[in-house]
């Protein structure tokens, strides 16, 4: 019998007044989620407009364990996965994409 893998997302509502504020709440969620020495990264989300809201945008957000992170103490033996960047793609206004390194 042969084992099947698949990556397994995580959907978070996230609420704040910036791309960059919902991305951090997502990705906080995300280590919650997936522990501590995960690597994780956005894959997408959707957010809406909220009027008369203390915070101004509302997301769903699909979060993704890419990597696991080396503890201090200990040496690649290459037995983790790491993800080294990824790239993250957004609207023209915030500059189009970038790439982030871990």
């Amino acid at each position: 019998m042969s084992e099947a893998s698949f990556p397994i997302t995580l959907r978070v509502t996230v609420v704040g007044d910036s791309l960059e504020e919902l991305t951090h709440e997502a990705l906080s969620h995300g280590w919650e989620f997936f522990g501590d020495d995960a690597e994780v990264c956005v894959v997408s989300g959707e957010a809406t407009l909220v009027q008369d809201s203390p915070h101004p945008y509302i997301a769903c957000v699909v979060v993704r364990q890419v990597g696991t992170r080396l503890p201090d103490d200990t040496s690649d033996d290459g037995s983790h996965t790491h993800a080294r960047s990824w790239l993250v793609r957004l609207p023209d206004e915030y500059g189009g994409q970038k790439t982030v390194n871990s």
